[in-house]
């Protein structure tokens, strides 16, 4: 699902992140 809600986006850009960090 690439729907991301206003709230949701917080943990989407998170897990986004953590994969590129990682």
């Amino acid at each position: 699902q690439l729907t991301a809600l206003p709230g949701d986006r917080s943990k989407a850009e998170k897990t986004f992140h953590q994969c590129v960090t990682t």
